[in-house]
């Protein structure tokens, strides 16, 4: 991608609407091919920025069953950037979960989930006991990592 594209994308894209950028993720999501793959296997690797944006050096792309995603890892919590579910309603979202889970707590970290902005992914993640904090849902599995 050239510089001036580059350049656009970074300016134009946060000045648009919420509602405007969650319909071009919802029309955009709808051409990704669904994946196939066993939910009890945790693939990932180094997230390769189409962007080349700084500070993404340290993201990971994984996938588990149908679910893909970035994280990384700082400051004693798995932070992930982005989930998405490409064959929803099949459980995956939920191995998905306890992947991420079992590790905070084997590491004692805490599991954040950044800028959540789908308010079906906030309310699930709530009801099943994460914490908020403006657009940060949480959940703490080490006393003294804090929010």
């Amino acid at each position: 991608m050239s510089n001036i594209a580059k350049k656009l994308f970074i300016f134009i894209i946060p000045k648009l609407p919420n509602w405007f950028v969650n319909w071009l993720i919802k029309i955009s999501s709808r051409k990704v091919k669904p994946l196939e793959g066993s939910p009890d296997v945790f693939l990932e690797r180094a997230y390769k920025s189409p962007l080349n944006l700084d500070g993404c050096e340290r993201w990971r792309e994984f996938v588990v069953g149908s679910i893909k995603g970035i994280y990384f890892v700082e400051d004693k919590s798995y932070n992930i950037v982005a989930v998405q579910n490409t064959k929803p309603s099949n459980g995956h979202f939920d191995k998905f979960l306890e992947w991420f889970e079992r590790s905070a707590k084997r590491d004692n970290y805490c599991l954040r989930f950044l800028e959540t902005n789908n308010p079906k992914l906030t309310k699930r993640l709530l009801g099943i006991g994460y914490s908020q904090v403006n657009n940060i849902l949480y959940k703490n599995f080490n006393e003294k990592t804090k929010a």
